[in-house]
């Protein structure tokens, strides 16, 4: 479960790594990682709302 490890723990770093690849700079990355991670608890679902899809460039 990515919410027992802290923020900046290597088992973050797949997901950060992913999203450089696609294009987002570090500080991009970092933040939709861990906006995914609490947005909702793991036997739930967060709809994104548009300013959530702006933010982090979904529809670029």
């Amino acid at each position: 479960m990515p919410t027992a490890y802290p923020k900046g723990h290597e088992e973050h770093m797949l997901y950060i790594s992913y999203y450089e690849s696609i294009g987002m700079s570090r500080e991009e990355a970092e933040a939709s990682c861990y906006f995914t991670i609490n947005a909702a608890p793991a036997e739930s679902i967060y709809w994104m709302t548009d300013e959530d899809i702006k933010r982090f460039g979904i529809l670029e």
